[in-house]
């Protein structure tokens, strides 16, 4: 691998920013040799507010999937992955057996459940079928124990601690009678969240590629004006700073789509973060033995049981608090008062955990039923869930609708928006060391474009300001004019010189390239010789871009312009390959820049003939 040139003075090669799991193992995923910078607003890694501090740390076997196969069947191979790259995450207990609360999983379909229990026998047997197949491949996948205690079905009268009817709230407010049909056991792990923390903490400390800085708030990304590369707003206690960096990896969950705004990315498809509560609470006596359990599926509860005899209650007709359009979530002033209301010891807040308490409550049989009712609230918790992909806006009715978005997480939220700019949402947090390795192996071969594009920007700007007999005091202008102006047609005249279109090209290519540097400089050397003496007038047009007061004498020449420029666009790619690509590129760039400062600058006209 090699890093970005020294020439671009980058301050890092990968900017990663926040640090929840998804960060983390990002940034230690990426090769040894790479420097990174890694940001995070809150106070360490895995911070105590951030979404992945507050889940179930459920490793899933995929049945809580059970609507939809494919998610099911992804959710068991990146667990199987997850847990076999970092064992040390898995809550372990002394003298703990097999049938451990935490380590058995009971999934209830209900009488009015979205799937029917002929469907839900499907998913189970394809799980069971895939576990036993990635056994035969390889013995250390049997992360879940042996696979004839995988998923087996229990008999209705098994499940001691289960209300025989169990009352159903409808989004109209209509209750009816419902009962469970079908139950399964599932052997199943949990995370453990502190010595998951403690375990990153202490790997990214030792870490000598990587520089953690916690504390410090990304406000803004923008495109380096100079180069291929990027550049980040960073806010701590002391003061704003800028941070240069050759590519980005974003892992800033519900405030992904905001910071992506601000460097020109806008979503193509729609996008919620839903904020979602959940109650920790001491369990009674009578329940500590209870595995942990989920009714299926639809808008039920779930009970995680853990080993220090707590708990943790959802309850999806309460659960689900709030919802916001992604790219306009709230700011983080005006979020941290909602989230201030909704604290336990606060009246909303004690009113959110005594309803989630008692919806969870009334899935039980007596006495387990009151004994829950009664039982010690430890602490209210809130944590974002993003929604992407989505076939239409969400809305508070689909957690009851069979065919929501809700109930797949296919997509694994890793999204290339530009060259070196990456979206790491990782959608479930057994994802996230599969989505990290994605990360590397894209990083891995853009940083060497990135490398290459930067030395062919480089030289064609050296031999510009040769050409034209100019000086340093352009040096600004032509990083404009060659990059800001339209860098995409800069990478595609790189692209198509060198023969790296439709990605056929691959890591060993372009370090062959880089290596055998006389390729770039014949590439820079014949686009050169192509100039005429037309570009001569080159200085002079500078000068008038960077008064910021260009105005043509009529809107005619402007038209004249325009038909110039979209002519000239459409030859360009063509014209390459017949020797005339830099011409036509130059002159592109030349006179769309033109066009964009005579429009924005009509207050000083100047007479200008071309």
């Amino acid at each position: 691998m090699h890093s970005t040139p020294e020439i671009n003075k980058f301050d890092s090669d990968v900017a990663i920013i926040g640090c929840g799991i998804a960060g983390a193992l990002t940034a230690l995923t990426l090769p040894t040799d790479l420097k990174v910078l890694l940001f995070e607003a809150g106070e360490g890694v895995i911070p105590q507010k951030s979404s992945t501090a507050n889940e179930c740390y459920k490793v899933h076997t995929g049945m809580h999937y059970a609507a939809d196969l494919h998610t099911a069947l992804q959710c068991l191979h990146r667990s199987i992955e997850l847990v076999r790259a970092y064992p040390q995450f898995v809550l372990r207990t002394e003298n703990e057996t097999e049938n451990a609360p935490w380590k058995k999983f009971r999934h209830y379909f209900m009488s009015n459940s979205m799937i029917t229990p002929e469907e839900a026998r499907v998913v189970a047997r394809a799980l069971q079928n895939e576990y036993i197949n990635l056994i035969s491949i390889s013995p250390e996948n049997a992360v879940f124990g042996p696979a004839e205690t995988f998923i087996r079905e229990i008999p209705i009268n098994e499940c001691e601690y289960i209300a025989d009817t169990i009352p159903f709230i409808d989004q109209h407010n209509n209750t009816t009678m419902e009962s469970v049909v079908l139950a399964f056991e599932t052997s199943e792990l949990q995370i453990d969240i502190a010595q998951c923390r403690e375990h990153l903490t202490q790997r990214i400390k030792n870490a000598a590629n990587i520089t953690f800085m916690p504390n410090t708030r990304i406000l803004a990304l923008e495109h380096n004006p100079h180069c291929f590369g990027y550049k980040l707003v960073a806010e701590n206690e002391i003061n704003n700073t800028y941070f240069s960096t050759a590519s980005i990896v974003n892992c800033t969950w519900e405030q992904i789509e905001k910071l992506n705004h601000t460097a020109g990315f806008e979503c193509i498809d729609e996008r919620t973060n839903r904020l979602k509560a959940s109650i920790i609470v001491e369990l009674p006596l009578n329940l500590r033995a209870m595995p942990t359990t989920t009714f299926s599926i639809g808008p039920y509860c779930t009970i995680t049981v853990f080993a220090n005899g707590t708990a943790v209650l959802t309850s999806e007709r309460t659960t689900n608090v709030a919802h916001f359009a992604s790219i306009a979530h709230p700011s983080s002033e005006n979020m941290t008062t909602y989230l201030n209301n909704l604290k336990l010891h606060t009246p909303k807040g004690d009113q959110l955990a005594r309803q989630i308490l008692q919806e969870c409550a009334s899935y039980l049989k007596s006495p387990y039923k009151e004994e829950l009712i009664a039982a010690n609230v430890i602490d209210l918790r809130l944590g974002f869930v993003k929604m992407m992909q989505q076939t239409q806006p969400y809305k508070y009715e689909h957690i009851f609708d069979a065919f929501s978005d809700i109930h797949a997480r296919v997509f694994d939220g890793v999204e290339r928006l530009n060259l070196g700019y990456i979206n790491n949402a990782s959608m479930k947090m057994v994802y996230s060391y599969g989505n990290a390795l994605k990360v590397s192996k894209i990083l891995q071969l853009e940083l060497l474009h990135i490398n290459l594009l930067n030395n062919f920007h480089v030289k064609i700007k050296a031999q510009l300001m040769h050409l034209l007999q100019t000086n340093q005091s352009y040096h600004n202008e032509l990083d404009i004019i060659l990059k800001m102006t339209d860098r995409k047609e800069l990478q595609k005249i790189l692209e198509l010189g060198l023969g790296l279109t439709d990605h056929n090209y691959s890591i060993a290519k372009l370090h062959k390239i880089i290596k055998d540097n006389r390729l770039l400089s014949e590439l820079v050397e014949k686009m050169v010789k192509m100039l005429d003496d037309r570009y001569i007038r080159l200085p002079s047009i500078i000068s008038l871009l960077s008064s910021h007061h260009v105005h043509f004498l009529n809107t005619d020449g402007l038209h004249s312009l325009n038909k110039q420029t979209t002519l000239r666009y459409t030859k360009s790619s063509e014209a390459l390959h017949n020797g005339y690509g830099f011409r036509f590129f130059v002159d592109t760039l030349l006179v769309s820049t033109l066009e964009r400062e005579t429009k924005r600058s009509l207050s000083a006209p100047i007479s200008m003939i071309l």
